[in-house]
């Protein structure tokens, strides 16, 4: 079988038992008259509002979206300030496709579980066969805790992570073994992507890497080692760092109570008799830690036997002595080293410390089937035992996640989503939690008694207009946090807050354009560049290491320096073509996509239908660079007979006298009385903007 197809094959078989796996969770036995559904889950609930607000300020020509503005009934949360975007740029990606948000989360589902196959059986395939990688890498993709972050946590960043994991170990081995340059840029690419997917297991991924790094190292009497691990992962830090800086040093700025609800020390797994989800992890810790100690056992039974190199001995011994570690972990016991390790709390839970140890459970497998497999010298009752054990608690584990994951979880009601999510945590420091907001238009002002109007409410800015008798305060339904910066009239002023933290811009009397943004601070421009840097880092390394193996073998061999090239390039090209198509993504999404301002910018010619009061219009004569309105009805009359006559003389002095306003051609205007012919109008653009003035129906476009 050539190599191309031997791939495809694979491929098709991961999407193929990638489907298996997510199915049941969207498709309900009445699919016919129900179609796609999802089950009731601890997380789908924020996902899922977090990803339609992100996909909007995406859609608005934010490329980093950081504040969700739909959020918390419109007060807006600086969610993405503090989670990572990776899952919700993907999710957004796919729904372009679908326009579907349930179709989405089922391609993404299917495609979820393929690509952590296929990515643990690149990894498998650096040491064993390809029947022991597959096998192993269908049994990663069905181990009980991976399918558990879909059909009851619905935590689908944490589920997209299962992906990076073998990446990120594979190319870390390359680092430490090989050492070249495109191997640092693999690590830094696949480690950065992974903190900008899913912080708790990255962080814990963070920890593992180096106790790996450090240990390798140590067996080795080679601290190179480790240095060569820790220089990817700088590299991997910097690519990240547009969301990590800014996260990590903004955290004063909001109120954080996930620690304070699930203290990480509270959250270990102690075999106590539960109920539900706490069942759940009992069962998949008790069955990932015998699978462990059964194939550990066949490993070490059957080490002089095997014929593979000392490099991949080692390497399995670690992978041993780091599965216990993990294991140990997410266990009450590891409570004292827990204490020392800094941060850990950005974890949450300590059971998710059996998402890393999903990834050497499978990897003793393979290498206990390679064992078994390999002409060892054992009698045909102890190969079978060996084997039979190891078959039977591979079957217990598949066999617990369809019949205790799967379809316990289908059990659970279905999945509705609320008409408003709202979300205490992220919100600013000392502002009054969301639920107890009250509900507000978008603008009020403080004494009562003036006007305003909403000229344009995009998630990252708000343009509005007032009118004020005297000096007031305006209220701006939005939290106030750091980034968010005003202007009156075009002049830089002052957002403070109201006793909820909500924004207040103090305004003096008469008529004011008030526009508020979200920009960046200096934390968050810093880690872009740093990201930028990661990012450049790792095509340079990639693309040199090529160039220079290109040249190296152009001077060995007599094949076209252009042939080797496209030979030694042919792996970059999946990297470069997948940045190609999101950066066109990204820029369709930004331009195309991009929701329209309110009706003050629009500059173009409505057709009138039907015009009813609050309605948002424009003055236009065709062929006009400007138009004349009056400020009252008796003006008006006196206005229409002096254009009636062409007595331009008569309209100027109206002018002069402030009982008609001349206006650009096509100035935006709201419907305040429309009927016998004539417009009672605000407009709201321009040097007159919140005067209200009076002009023809047919003007009115």
């Amino acid at each position: 079988m050539r190599q191309w197809t031997r791939r495809l094959v694979t491929a098709l078989g991961a999407l193929l038992a990638g489907a298996l796996i997510a199915t049941p969770f969207f498709v309900h036995k009445d699919f016919a008259s129900k179609g796609l559904w999802m089950v009731n889950t601890h997380d789908m609930i924020q996902h899922l509002a977090v990803m339609k607000d992100f996909d909007k300020v995406l859609k608005s020509g934010v490329i980093y979206p950081r504040w969700l503005s739909d959020i918390n009934n419109g007060y807006g949360i600086p969610w993405m300030n503090f989670y990572p975007p990776g899952f919700y740029y993907a999710a957004t990606f796919v729904n372009a496709v679908f326009n579907d948000w349930t179709k989405t989360l089922f391609a993404i589902s299917i495609l979820g579980f393929a690509a952590s196959g296929l990515a643990f059986y690149w990894l498998a395939r650096e040491f064993c066969t390809r029947t022991a990688s597959a096998i192993a890498a269908l049994f990663y993709m069905l181990l009980p805790y991976h399918v558990i972050n879909l059909y009851w946590q619905g935590a689908m960043p944490q589920f997209l992570g299962f992906v990076f994991l073998p990446l990120t170990l594979l190319f870390a081995f390359r680092v430490g073994s090989v050492g070249r340059l495109r191997d640092y840029a693999g690590l830094g690419l696949f480690y950065g992507a992974y903190l900008m997917t899913h912080a708790p297991v990255s962080f814990l991924m963070s920890y593992t890497l180096a106790f790996y790094g450090i240990l390798w190292a140590f067996w080795q009497r080679d601290w190179k080692i480790a240095l060569r691990i820790a220089m990817g992962m700088i590299v991997g830090l910097a690519l990240g760092a547009i969301y990590w800086l800014p996260a990590a040093i903004e955290t004063k700025e909001i109120q954080e109570h996930f620690s304070a609800i699930f203290p990480y020390h509270n959250s270990y797994i102690t075999l106590m008799p539960l109920e539900g989800f706490g069942n759940l992890l009992n069962h998949s810790f008790a069955l990932q830690t015998l699978t462990i100690i059964l194939a550990a056992f066949i490993i070490r039974t059957l080490v002089r036997a095997n014929v593979a190199s000392s490099e991949s001995n080692l390497q399995t011994r670690m992978w041993i002595l780091m599965a216990a570690v993990t294991t140990f972990m997410s266990t009450s016991f590891s409570i004292y080293v827990s204490k020392l390790l800094p941060k850990i709390q950005v974890a949450t839970f300590a059971w998710r410390w059996l998402a890393i140890s999903n990834l050497f459970t499978a990897l003793l497998v393979a290498v206990a089937i390679d064992r078994l497999r390999a002409r060892a010298n054992l009698t045909a009752m102890k190969r079978w035992a060996y084997a039979g054990g190891l078959a039977a608690l591979m079957v217990w584990n598949v066999g617990y996640t369809i019949q205790g994951v799967v379809r316990g979880a289908l059990k659970n009601p279905p999945f509705t989503a609320p008409e408003m999510y709202v979300e205490g945590g992220f919100t600013p420091v000392n502002s009054t939690l969301p639920l107890s907001l009250p509900e507000t238009p978008q603008v009020v002002i403080q004494p009562e008694g003036g006007a305003s109007e909403t000229i344009r409410w995009d998630p990252y800015h708000h343009d509005v207009a007032v009118s004020v008798d005297q000096p007031s305060e305006v209220r701006l339904k939005t939290y106030n946090f750091p980034g968010w910066s005003a202007t009156i009239d075009g002049q830089k002023t002052r957002i403070t807050s109201d006793k909820d933290g909500i924004q207040i811009v103090s305004v003096p009397a008469g008529r004011h354009s008030i526009e508020s943004s979200f920009t960046n601070t200096a934390p968050r421009t810093f880690g872009a560049v740093l990201s930028a840097f990661g990012l450049v880092a790792i095509i340079v390394l990639g693309v040199f290491d090529r160039v220079r193996e290109a040249r190296q073998l152009a001077k060995d061999d007599t094949t076209s320096r252009a042939t080797l090239y496209v030979k030694l390039l042919k792996p970059v090209a999946p990297v470069a073509f997948v940045l190609l198509i999101g950066a066109v993504l990204l820029l369709w999404l930004s331009s195309g996509g991009r929701s329209s301002p309110a009706a003050g910018n629009n500059r173009s010619v409505k057709t009138q239908t039907s015009v009813a009061s609050n309605a948002e219009k424009v003055l236009h004569i065709d062929g006009a660079t400007a138009v004349v309105a009056a400020a009252d009805e008796r003006a008006l009359d006196e206005l229409m007979s002096a254009l009636a006559s062409r007595n331009n003389s008569g309209v100027d002095s109206l002018v002069e006298s402030g009982r008609a306003f001349r206006l650009p051609n096509d100035t935006t205007v709201r419907i305040l009385q429309f009927g016998g012919g004539k417009a009672k109008v605000r407009i709201l653009q321009g040097e007159h903007l919140m005067t209200e003035v009076w002009a023809p129906e047919r003007w009115i476009k």
